[in-house]
């Protein structure tokens, strides 16, 4: 007979003051941990690298789980579950990385080896099964069985990466999760992280009943305030040796706004300029407007704002271009998506974008999007439109020159920036001038009508290059 979990009694959150946090999340830990105490499935959704995977790591420290429980800790087994170790989409590929993640925690803990004998006896079944009805029952007898017959009170699977996986799992695997928690109430919890909302990536019969366990604890991540991004720039600037100055946190944190990814791709490009010493102030600001410069064209950088981007629905980003244009009135629904996205906010005299970098960004998106004649780039795909068409793919140090010109449109990049910005500071002295015009050449034979007579790409003699809009 399958025990049945007694229910421990757990004091609210909000007595423990004293919660560790160590990320700078105190309120969103806080959250999670206290709909954990009451037996609450949660949801945490936040725009790529907004800090969620650190959240949910958060609450495998064994002291989250003794501030939170005290003397119930040890009948509770958090496990955190990664979807990028999964083998594959299919259920039993899920059902494997679930015990595998289960079995895990209870090797780091090391005085439970009658339960490690057991899990390792249907993780054998789970792998190996004799039928394929077998693989549920193998998974439902690690949790049913071994689990709870081990004496713990809850189980509380923490799965991080979700959203994959949500899109793709057989609908009989949300089924099975949604009766787990419906026979063991509160012996079972689970915690999700995902970019979207989970009825945004799936809302099908199949999910319904176990997308409902969350729809009123769902969390949506804000951007760090000033100590947790105080806390990603000294753990970046430790890391790699670098100093930075009470004026370069406030050039990140100004362009950045709270969004951690961000916030280490400019503390990469600033530390790869200021290095170890601390500066003057006049140089802290010599520095600053040739970083800023160079952040349109900073492969980080685009790649964090195209990640946050492609999140997005068609809607939302029409919604953001509309917002840096300025095209009348921001419909109601798109605004209040992006509102719980952090995304957008207000501010006086009507509503921004969160941060100045993805605001660019959104920006050099719109002109891709713009008829006519001239250079475009859509930097999500990697193409490039000529006059309407797309040309043929361009090389690595093509398009690096390409971007960076077209960060700068209008504008002369001059050669020693084209070095740094293409080849990387340490081929400063490496890079003559007959290489950078070997490499104009080439991207004029690609990207001009006429090669012999460029129309886009101009030389402005002793000065540099120039990417002209139109």
């Amino acid at each position: 007979m399958t025990p049945t979990p007694k229910c421990a009694t757990i004091t609210s959150m909000h007595h423990f003051p004293d919660l560790p946090d160590p990320i700078g999340r105190e309120d969103d830990l806080r959250h999670v941990v206290n709909c954990i105490a009451d037996a609450k499935c949660c949801s945490i959704v936040g725009v790529s690298n907004m800090g969620k995977s650190a959240l949910m790591r958060a609450l495998s420290l064994p002291a989250v789980k003794q501030a939170a429980l005290a003397e119930a800790a040890d009948e509770h087994l958090w496990v955190y579950v990664d979807c990028n170790r999964a083998l594959d989409r299919s259920e039993q590929g899920f059902y494997e990385l679930l015990l595998r993640s289960i079995r895990d925690k209870v090797v780091s803990r090391g005085d439970m080896p009658a339960l490690l004998t057991q899990l390792n006896d249907v993780y054998e079944t789970l792998i190996h099964p004799p039928t394929p009805f077998h693989v549920a029952l193998g998974f439902n007898r690690a949790i049913e069985e071994a689990v709870f017959e081990a004496g713990f009170d809850r189980l509380v699977l923490c799965i991080d990466e979700f959203d994959s996986l949500m899109a793709n799992l057989a609908g009989p695997v949300f089924l099975r999760l949604r009766a787990l928690k419906d026979r063991f109430e509160s012996g079972v919890c689970y915690v999700t992280a995902t970019d979207r909302a989970l009825w945004e990536i799936r809302n099908d019969r199949d999910t319904a009943e176990f997308i409902e366990l969350f729809t009123h604890y769902t969390r949506y991540l804000p951007p760090l305030g000033e100590a947790g991004i105080r806390r990603v720039i000294a753990d970046y600037a430790v890391r790699e040796g670098v100093a930075f100055s009470e004026s370069d946190i406030e050039f990140i944190r100004t362009l950045a706004d709270g969004h951690p990814g961000l916030a280490r791709a400019v503390c990469s490009a600033l530390g790869h300029v200021t290095g170890p010493e601390i500066r003057t102030e006049l140089e802290d600001q010599q520095i600053h407007r040739l970083v800023k410069e160079r952040l349109a064209s900073d492969l980080i950088v685009h790649s964090e704002c195209s990640q946050l981007w492609d999140d997005l629905s068609e809607d939302e980003q029409e919604t953001l271009i509309d917002l840096v244009t300025a095209r009348g009135e921001v419909p109601p629904a798109e605004w209040r998506s992006l509102r719980r996205k952090h995304l957008v906010r207000y501010q006086e005299g009507g509503s921004i974008i969160f941060c100045p970098l993805f605001t660019d960004f959104v920006r050099r998106k719109r002109l891709q999007h713009l008829p006519g004649r001239g250079v475009r780039v859509d930097t999500g795909a990697g193409h490039v439109y000529v006059d309407g068409q797309q040309i043929e793919p361009l090389t690595d140090l093509e398009y690096r020159l390409l971007l960076l010109l077209y960060s700068r449109l209008d504008e002369v990049v001059d050669k020693y920036e084209i070095v740094e910005g293409v080849w990387g500071t340490d081929y400063i002295d490496e890079v003559d001038d007959s290489r950078i015009e070997r490499l104009v050449s080439r991207l004029r034979s690609k990207v001009e009508p006429d090669p012999g007579d460029p129309r886009y790409i101009q030389t402005v003699r002793g000065r540099g290059y120039r990417l002209m809009g139109e």
